[in-house]
């Protein structure tokens, strides 16, 4: 490979990466209104139970009632949120709701490293023309000492990220429904919905692991 090949390939995989990183936000966004309505499902869910036993079925007032509530709510509220509404569930549904909680903490982390430290992507040149092409996330803390935190990652990690999300949405779903449908029989409910007593829990990335500088202080355990 001559280096106008590499120079071609290295522009390809930095505008596949800026594309992936525009895919990452705009999947981030729809998870996060999907645990926004769940969320509202979950504040007005015994306003709701009240207004049907008195034969109102205009659920959407309580809803409504709910979103002032959870409108305004930042990402880092919205699982706090979650476990402290998850008393007025079922126990099996609080299971979940706490599950997802943790779930959507950690993507969060994941979230803010690459959204607000990420770098340009830059490509690197083998001796044999093969191109590697990689991105910096970058974040500076400052507690008891000055430090710099990075973490260098490709294409692939965006896309683990991406999938990691969309898994996410999937189990937000059957929790929203059987917020909805708590008691509908099992056998009434679509293989999109399972019960919740056979929903798998997605597993919890590890937690992200950045390198460390210090530039001024003592070490960051």
């Amino acid at each position: 490979m001559d280096l106008e090949e590499s120079v071609a390939l290295a522009k390809r995989d930095t505008a596949e990466m800026m594309a992936a990183v525009g895919e990452m936000l705009v999947t981030w966004n729809g998870l996060e209104t999907q645990v926004r309505n769940l969320l509202v499902l979950i504040v007005s869910a015994p306003e709701e139970h009240l207004m049907r036993a008195a034969g109102d079925t205009n659920v959407k007032k309580a809803r409504r009632r709910a979103e002032l509530l959870t409108t305004t709510l930042k990402a880092v509220e919205l699982g706090l949120k979650l476990r402290a509404f998850s008393v007025v569930c079922t126990p099996l549904q609080a299971e979940h709701i706490k599950h997802l909680a943790d779930l959507f903490d950690r993507l969060r982390e994941y979230r803010n490293f690459y959204v607000h430290g990420m770098r340009a992507p830059g490509a690197s040149v083998a001796t044999d023309g093969s191109v590697t092409t990689t991105a910096l996330a970058v974040q500076t803390v400052v507690r008891k000492s000055l430090a710099i935190r990075s973490v260098r990652f490709g294409i692939d990690a965006l896309h683990l990220f991406r999938d990691k999300m969309w898994e996410t949405g999937r189990y937000v779903d059957p929790i929203s429904h059987d917020l909805i449908n708590p008691d509908l029989p099992d056998n009434q409910r679509s293989p999109m919905f399972p019960p919740l007593h056979q929903l798998a829990k997605p597993a919890i990335p590890p937690k992200l692991v950045p390198d460390t500088q210090v530039l001024l202080g003592e070490p960051i355990e």
